[in-house]
């Protein structure tokens, strides 16, 4: 664990793929949950466990923003094995951010939580804005342009 004043970094063992052995030194993966300005952030890496252990949602607890991937086939994670959505669905955050993505699986996220982008990368949060009244989707970045194509996106901050 890392501490700093007003910032927590904690890093939990996960797997990169199904099998991978959790381990806290030498593992394949790890969950960085960052606590900072009363906000929860975590960050899944290139996770690809089919669910959270009891242990890793203990430690999780009440997740305000998760930063992962949803599709990603070096872990074995897309919309057919829906891997990333049942990670996220378990831990009931206020805010996704995707990773890495593709189509089926942008239309597989935004068909069961609200979809949004930005263009630009710099944006501020705060917990009043996330809430918790259902998942929002938070697509940033270059992706923005194909998937406004596909998918109805609303723009974040409007």
């Amino acid at each position: 664990m890392l501490q700093t004043e007003g910032v927590v970094v904690q890093g939990i063992a996960s797997a990169h793929n199904v099998g991978d052995r959790q381990k806290s030194h030498g593992g394949t993966n790890y969950i960085y949950l960052v606590e900072i300005n009363d906000l929860r952030i975590a960050h899944f890496g290139d996770i690809g466990q089919l669910s959270l252990t009891e242990e890793q949602m203990a430690v999780l607890g009440t997740m305000d923003i998760v930063i992962t991937q949803i599709n990603n086939p070096y872990s074995d994670m897309n919309a057919e094995n829906r891997k990333g959505i049942n990670l996220v669905e378990q831990l009931q955050p206020g805010l996704v951010i995707p990773t890495h993505l593709n189509l089926d699986t942008v239309k597989l996220a935004t068909s069961r939580w609200e979809g949004y982008y930005l263009k630009d990368a710099n944006v501020e949060f705060c917990k009043s804005v996330l809430g918790h009244d259902g998942i929002k989707f938070l697509v940033i970045g270059e992706a923005v342009e194909t998937m406004l194509k596909y998918v109805e996106l609303k723009q974040w901050g409007n």
